[in-house]
């Protein structure tokens, strides 16, 4: 491990991740929780993945269906030897982890799927909600796979681009088409 920067060996990547833990808002998996605590050039992948799985060993960390949680023995442990983290790496480190529950909280509000019908027709339903209620709903017909692959991609990539786009056009003032064609309009 280098030893320049402000997380010096494993121990300060142990206490990194049980604060990035306590510091979360939303469940998180193993790869989020690497992507939070890769805060410095001097922390290697691997040492975090080896402190990660020490601390799980330990009974530090529990890992659920609902994501990585941290322990009361890790609360315990956090709080009496957290300040071995210098400020500057708490404040880094809390300033990754409001990133990425911003990215999880996002992609928990936005929903995509295709299901195939008895008749072997698909449909791509695409939900983005904002935690309590569904926002938006949009139930496509798709006429195969490819195109049920790029509406989930657009949809989960720019929900928020695509809902505004849907209610500008539904709140635009079109002009009313007169119900009877040219032709006839004269004759009456």
């Amino acid at each position: 491990m280098a030893e320049t920067g402000f997380v010096r060996d494993k121990l300060d990547i142990k206490f990194l991740l049980l604060f990035v833990l306590a510091n979360l808002e939303v469940s998180a998996g193993f790869d989020d929780i690497m992507e939070m605590a890769l805060i410095e050039d001097t922390i290697s992948y691997l040492d975090c993945a080896d402190a990660y799985y020490e601390l799980k060993e330990s009974g530090h960390l529990e890992e659920s269906e609902n994501g990585v949680v941290i322990t009361a023995k890790g609360r315990e442990a956090l709080e009496a030897y957290g300040n071995r983290l210098p400020s500057s790496v708490r404040r880094q480190a809390q300033r990754s982890v409001l990133r990425t529950m911003a990215r999880l909280r996002q992609d928990a509000a936005v929903t995509v799927e295709t299901t195939q019908k008895d008749d072997k027709t698909l449909i791509t339903s695409m939900k983005m909600s904002d935690g309590r209620d569904e926002i938006i709903r949009i139930d496509m017909l798709v006429v195969n796979r490819a195109q049920a692959v790029m509406l989930e991609k657009n949809f989960r990539k720019n929900a928020g681009v695509i809902y505004n786009a849907v209610l500008e056009t539904l709140l635009k003032e079109y002009e009313e088409a007169d119900p009877k064609p040219e032709k006839f309009r004269d004759e009456v």
